[in-house]
């Protein structure tokens, strides 16, 4: 299912949001850097500073944009850099694909070529920068004018903090307006299993499947509801079809290969329930409240690849987040 991304109207332009001349940018920085100076290094790595210290700087006015209150600004703004913290550890690593585009970025004509030719060799797009953007991602959120180009962009703490910022209000809006929940997300079959006793995420259940999005795509911002197997549940956007059909794994191979590394069923007794799912009836009725799914793969979750979990992407991005405690008390006051 397709979604159609809506973008907040700004009252100034989305490549310099906040219209601060030059002479009144210095002036405000000197300000800022008094107010919150002593923040960097307390609680924020020096990689990320530029971002937090923007955006604590401005949060009036990006609070006035989004249309959000100040609390719910400071959640976002500690889940982007969780997130940045998890995709790349604040820039510590990037892949050798990545630093050679990248040593590309004064000339644009050689940072298509580069990108083409990874692309024909991996068969998939690379994602550059600290927060791993995929090009076709920067582009569906509007990311070239509301922040900058996708390369030049890449290396720019400040720059990727926002993008983050913009996408995940994105996809937080899409979660709300799919009526999820800002309650604490569980995952009931993992539970009913003994294998969790709870997620530890945000306490926000329509955050934490925002968060989950940036790495696994927008269709796991939806409801998920029951099946007709016990093991898994549906994604309500993904149901085709007057007989509501849904296929957990593309293929019996797809399926196999997540098996071999799944907890769950080494869990599982009923010989029945270790065989391919292949299509499942699903019940948009039967929604299970706040579900968090545990998925592999990233944005190719039906190929059941990879030993990562989301469960574990989520609870990565928020161990990030609870270390930027001091924080807290710049955006609720």
């Amino acid at each position: 299912m397709k979604y159609l991304l809506t973008f907040p109207v700004f009252e100034q332009s989305p490549d310099s949001p906040l219209n601060i001349s030059p002479g009144a940018s210095f002036k405000k920085n000197l300000q800022n850097e008094r107010l919150y100076g002593n923040l960097k290094g307390k609680c924020v790595k020096e990689e990320i500073w530029p971002f937090v210290f923007y955006v604590l700087g401005n949060k009036s006015e990006l609070s006035k944009q989004l249309k959000v209150d100040s609390k719910t600004l400071g959640d976002l703004t500690k889940a982007s850099v969780g997130i940045i913290g998890k995709e790349s550890l604040f820039g510590k690593y990037t892949t050798q694909k990545d630093e050679f585009i990248l040593s590309q970025k004064e000339n644009p004509g050689l940072i298509s070529s580069a990108i083409d030719y990874i692309s024909s060799k991996l068969d998939k797009k690379p994602s550059l920068g600290m927060a791993q953007f995929q090009e076709e991602t920067w582009k569906k959120h509007n990311l070239d004018k509301r922040v900058g180009s996708f390369a030049s962009s890449a290396k720019d703490a400040k720059l990727q903090g926002l993008a983050v910022l913009y996408s995940l209000f994105d996809r937080y809006q899409m979660a709300l307006k799919n009526g999820l929940q800002k309650q604490p997300s569980k995952n009931q079959i993992l539970e009913k299993y003994g294998l969790i006793q709870k997620i530890n995420g945000t306490g926000n259940n329509a955050l934490d499947l925002s968060i989950l999005g940036h790495n696994y795509g927008n269709d796991v911002i939806t409801k998920w509801c029951e099946t007709s197997h016990p093991l898994f549940a549906a994604p309500v956007s993904a149901l085709v079809g007057q007989q509501k059909e849904f296929q957990p794994f593309k293929t019996e191979e797809s399926f196999k290969n997540w098996a071999a590394n799944s907890s769950l069923m080494q869990k599982v007794k009923d010989p029945n329930l270790k065989k391919f799912p292949g299509k499942l009836q699903a019940f948009p009725d039967k929604i299970i409240p706040n579900y968090f799914p545990n998925l592999t793969g990233g944005s190719d979750w039906r190929s059941g690849g990879g030993k990562r979990t989301s469960i574990g992407y989520l609870e990565g991005v928020c161990t990030f987040m609870k270390d930027l405690a001091c924080l807290d008390e710049k955006f609720n006051s």
